[in-house]
């Protein structure tokens, strides 16, 4: 079965995309419910996201490649080919660790800007939303075609 992944970023030009790949309406997923999709994902299914910056948070991204590499799903980023998790190929340790990496420096980030300052739920819940979608455009760039981290081991 193939599943498209899409989140409050995409736009028809997504949806083209996915019926091009012969995606159904009913297996496209969005970005709220990972675990859902999860569930129903077997070894040999693939499922399609234009980017990393699709995903709510860096620790639902590592979670979900996780559960694609262990189930043998396939997972397929448009803009970031170089992150694709199919037959055989699955992220190098050095990929693994920059997004360790980046999600410990938002936790951190967190914990120093409630540390330091007072604001309601509601504000706190925003703050943190935009560290998280930054720190995923950062990582979407970062591992683009022309993105240096492909350069390496």
């Amino acid at each position: 079965m193939v599943y498209g992944l899409v989140s409050q970023l995409d736009n028809e030009n997504t949806m083209i995309f996915f019926r091009g790949k012969k995606i159904q309406e009913e297996n496209i997923a969005d970005s709220y419910h990972l675990g859902e999709l999860a569930r129903h994902l077997k070894r040999g299914d693939a499922v399609y996201t234009m980017s990393v910056n699709r995903f709510n948070n860096i620790t639902r991204l590592l979670s979900f490649g996780r559960c694609c590499m262990v189930n043998g799903v396939d997972l397929h980023f448009m803009a970031q080919p170089y992150l694709d998790i199919a037959k055989g190929k699955h992220w190098r340790d050095s990929v693994i660790w920059q997004m360790e990496r980046a999600k410990a420096i938002e936790y951190a980030c967190k914990n120093a800007l409630a540390q330091g300052f007072k604001m309601s739920n509601e504000q706190w819940n925003f703050l943190f939303q935009c560290i998280e979608e930054m720190n995923l455009e950062v990582l979407a760039h970062m591992f683009n075609p022309d993105g240096i981290l492909k350069r390496g081991n």
